[in-house]
């Protein structure tokens, strides 16, 4: 059950949003969604995509999380509200351990996570991917496929 994944998930997170005065909402396309995956590495990608948004993403924002039914499978996004990414960055986000120069921020990681995270979903037989704007923030997305 995806949603039984969120209520174990978002707990995790929400200090740390609320630390930078972000909100985390989610927006389901149906009450109930059952999926072939491993529950744990679910919510290891889930908290993968939502840190990601909370630490990139603009203070004082919302998090956008929303699923919703494509064919057979189910796509969950994270949408943060940040300074987006070029084409360039893009490109390089799944390479291990390129943190796209964030590496001389603040921002602590070691670029591992979404490199990860893409192993993970495609190990389930799903997809992942991006969409970003300059300036606009990111879509963080991966698909997964829905239990008979």
């Amino acid at each position: 059950d995806l949603y039984t994944q969120f209520e174990q998930t978002l707990p995790i997170l929400s200090q740390q949003a609320h630390e930078r005065g972000m909100q985390i909402k989610l927006q389901p396309s149906k009450p109930e969604i059952k999926i072939i995956a491993d529950p744990g590495r679910v919510q290891q990608i889930l908290i993968n995509l939502i840190n990601n948004a909370i630490k990139y993403g603009y203070a004082n924002t919302t998090i956008h999380i929303q699923t919703i039914i494509v064919d057979k499978h189910v796509r969950i996004s994270v949408k943060d509200q940040g300074p987006g990414l070029t084409s360039q960055q893009q490109s390089e986000l799944f390479i291990p351990f390129n943190r796209l120069g964030a590496d001389h921020s603040e921002i602590k990681g070691t670029g591992i996570g979404l490199a990860l995270s893409k192993q993970l979903v495609e190990l389930m037989a799903g997809k992942v991917g991006v969409d970003c704007q300059l300036d606009q923030g990111c879509t963080f997305w991966f698909t997964l496929p829905l239990a008979k």
